[in-house]
């Protein structure tokens, strides 16, 4: 059994609880209990372990032709693959990682 951190938190005016899980983009969910939202919680992770997690699908080189230039990518989660991105033109802005310019 794998364990996962979820963070959770209460809305004030409907009493629901509403969770996500930072290691998996996309993982989020909600229930009127903390059992039910646990259980929503289980379902997404099983579901996104079964697509073995994210995928880089879009015409990202596409993108990145009809975009002004210079083109930036600012990635506050990490979720994307930023040696890709550079790769393809992009200037690359992670969230606490090194840049990745092609600026002199």
């Amino acid at each position: 059994m794998r364990i996962f951190l979820s963070i959770v938190e209460r809305c004030l005016d409907t009493h629901h609880f509403m969770g996500y899980v930072p290691k998996f983009p996309g993982a989020h969910s909600q229930g009127t209990t903390l059992d039910e939202l646990n259980r929503n919680l289980e379902e997404v992770i099983e579901m996104l372990l079964e697509d073995a997690g994210p995928r880089f699908e879009s015409d990202v080189p596409g993108i990145f032709r009809s975009m002004a230039q210079p083109a930036f990518v600012f990635d506050g989660r990490n979720i994307l693959d930023h040696r890709k991105l550079f790769e393809i033109g992009f200037n690359v802005y992670p969230l606490g990682k090194p840049c990745m310019t092609h600026f002199e």
